[in-house]
């Protein structure tokens, strides 16, 4: 998880969101991010973590192939 984080933070990116155990992403220092929304999803399952100390803020929307049921 760490050196995912550390690539994304080579390439640019300004943060990263995660959905899943918020136990097991705390460790990593993901947040839940009152300013950040999943649709559809309890914000204590989805949290972020911004690589600055700017909040991120906005609606994420996963691409559509996480759609797939088949």
């Amino acid at each position: 998880m760490k050196a995912s984080l550390a690539q994304l933070q080579d390439l640019g990116a300004t943060g990263c969101v995660v959905l899943g155990d918020r136990d097991y992403y705390s460790r990593f220092c993901f947040k839940a991010n009152a300013g950040l929304e999943l649709p559809g999803v309890p914000q204590e399952y989805f949290q972020a973590l911004s690589f600055s100390s700017d909040l991120l803020v906005g609606t994420v929307l996963y691409h559509e192939s996480f759609d797939a049921t088949e």
